[in-house]
């Protein structure tokens, strides 16, 4: 696998394969710079580990990520739905409340929003195991949120939100 050969990911633990399919998808060069920028994972990280605006301003990700060392029949559920929550703290959650390393993240999305600039907002969740029909219920349902805060607090904004689960077999992404 490719993602195993990638000796510079390991200084980010976890979140290797979450950059590395970053990378894959957004097509970045720097990774150090990109996850610089939207890495947003820590212990009070309201359950966003990934935000990331696409440099026109056009696409928002919200992502989280899990890598687990031990064979599981799928991916926990309960972090696609984790999901949820970070949708409505990115989008909607009081400033002043969100931490450090979200503040900057959420001001910025939230800023290339209300300008009409953000036309997708893709939801991942990003794993090294199966997919599951559990796990896309639950992306289904933050994508539903996201989708409606973005109505509630961007009237004018046209944004076309979707959600893909990116586990071992590739990804299965859905329109809402």
């Amino acid at each position: 696998m490719a993602f195993q050969e990638r000796d510079d990911l390991a200084d980010y633990g976890d979140n290797g394969l979450l950059l590395f399919v970053a990378q894959l998808k957004l097509g970045f060069d720097d990774v150090d710079t990109f996850a610089a920028n939207a890495l947003t994972d820590h212990s009070n990280d309201k359950k966003c580990d990934l935000v990331a605006l696409s440099p026109d301003r056009q696409r928002l990700i919200l992502a989280q990520g899990a890598f687990s060392k031990k064979e599981r029949w799928a991916a926990p559920a309960n972090k696609a739905s984790d999901l949820n929550t970070g949708a409505a703290w990115l989008l909607a959650g009081p400033v002043d409340e969100l931490p450090e390393t979200l503040r900057g993240a959420a001001l910025e999305a939230r800023s290339a929003l209300a300008s009409g600039d953000v036309k997708e907002m893709q939801i991942w969740y990003v794993h090294n195991l199966p997919e599951s029909a559990n796990v896309e219920k639950e992306l289904r349902q933050a994508a539903e949120t996201a989708d409606s805060i973005i109505h509630r607090e961007f009237p004018a904004a046209q944004v076309d939100v979707s959600y893909a689960e990116i586990g071992r077999t590739g990804s299965r992404r859905r329109r809402r």
